[in-house]
Order: structure tokens, then sequence, then C-alpha cells
């Protein structure tokens, strides 16, 4: 049985944690403060370890034979984005003839039928080699000029961005050095950037002097058959084109 003094000293216990409760004080606390605002100690975070991009190994040394080479272009990995071997498309025509023919790369059809400058842009551009007898009376067809490509396959865009164009000049450099033509026939934008420099636009009637690899030559820059046939008011500054590299003189 509680004294009377312990009866009240558990009342005023009772009162104070009453009150306390009241004032929305519901956990026990510590005599020494404690800093709540204090930020929680938090596990340092390892920085993530630096991993080098794979280095793409260098091509293996390009082939000094011409039939050799064709072979490494059709069915290497030298060139990346530009389609597996069956899409590619190899070049055509006489190796020894003085007329070079370079396009950017095979066009859609072109695969397919494994031939470059194919269907309607095709008929245009045999045309206009035929034509090139009225400029000095010599019979051109496809058999009688040498006909390659920048990329040997079609990239899946259609468009051969910087990166491709600095893998692809070194080949068709090499590939130009094989055949040592007299006359080169650019067509296209990026054939006539990659090869002649940034000022040489398609359209200029402009003939370009060339020393390669101790071969001299001369140049033209033209737009290709696809964009003439959307393009027919181009078709007349094309042939004057022509005209100049046919007769390796300035018009």
């Amino acid at each position: 049985m509680l004294e009377p003094q312990d009866a009240v000293q558990t009342e005023m216990i009772v009162s104070a944690l009453d009150w306390w409760a009241d004032a929305g004080v519901d956990v026990l606390v510590e005599d020494e403060p404690t800093v709540w605002l204090k930020a929680k100690d938090v596990p340092a975070v390892q920085a993530p370890v630096a991993v080098a991009a794979p280095i793409k190994p260098l091509p293996a040394a390009m082939p000094t034979e011409l039939p050799a080479f064709v072979d490494w272009m059709m069915q290497g990995d030298c060139l990346a984005d530009c389609g597996p071997a069956s899409n590619r498309v190899r070049p055509a025509g006489d190796p020894s003839a003085e007329l070079m023919v370079i396009v950017d790369m095979p066009d859609m059809g072109d695969t397919s039928q494994g031939l470059l400058i194919n269907g309607e842009a095709g008929e245009l551009f045999d045309k206009m080699l035929g034509a090139t007898h009225q400029v000095d009376g010599v019979e051109r067809n496809r058999s009688t000029i040498y006909l390659a490509s920048l990329l040997p396959g079609r990239t899946p865009t259609g468009n051969i961005d910087e990166t491709m164009l600095a893998e692809a000049l070194p080949i068709i450099r090499h590939h130009i050095g094989l055949i040592r033509p007299k006359k080169l026939w650019l067509m296209g934008q990026t054939v006539s950037r990659a090869l002649l420099g940034a000022d040489a636009a398609p359209g200029q009637a402009r003939l370009q002097k060339v020393n390669h690899d101790g071969s001299n030559m001369v140049a033209v820059a033209t737009h290709p058959p696809r964009f003439l046939l959307q393009q027919p008011k181009w078709k007349k500054g094309a042939w004057e084109d022509i005209q100049v590299l046919i007769k390796g003189t300035l018009a």
C-alpha cells in the first residue's frame, strides 16, 4: 500500500508525463544534446573506372596488284558500314583505260544487279559516254573505261559521313594509283570534295590538274546521272564538263 507521500509523487510523475505527451514528446531523450540536422555519414562512392574505347585495328597493307586489291575490297572488313560482301559491287571495265569514272557508292538497284550505275541512270550514263565520240572521235562504252566507286557497298543511310570518308580516302587513292588513268570523271559532290577539295563543286566546267603518286592526270567533277534525271536543267552543264575532260584543256 502506497504511503500518502508516494501517492503524491506518483500523481506528479503521471501529470508530468501527460504534459510532455500533450506537447508532442513521444520518445525518450538523452541528457546529452544531439545534432538532429547533421548529415548522415554516406559511404564514399568510388569513381567509375574509365574504360578505353575499343581501338579499330589498322587495316592490313593494301594489296599492290589490282585483282587482289579488288578482292580485298569486296570481301574484307576494310570499311565499316558499307554493307556485307554480298551487297558490294565490283568495279568494272578496262583497267588500262585512260578514263576512270568514280561514283560515291552503289545505288540501291546496283547491288541487286551487281553493276554500278544501273537502270534509268545507267541508260543516261551510257548515252553520255557514247556521246564523247563527238568530241575526239574515240568510241567509248563501259568496256573501254574503268568504272569504280568510292565505297564498294551502300551505307545504311545512303550518306557518307566524315569518319567514313576519312577511312575511304586512302583506299580510293590507292585504287587510282593502281589504274593510273589519264583522266578522272568524278561524279557527285562527295567524290569531288574528297579528291579535289571543298572548292571543286560539280557543274562548273573546270578542269583540275592532278598529280597522284607520280602520275599526272586531269579531272572534272559532274553531277551523277541520278541527279540529272531529277534535275534535267543540269544536263547541259554536265555535257560541257565532259567535253572539257575529254579535250583535256580548259574550255
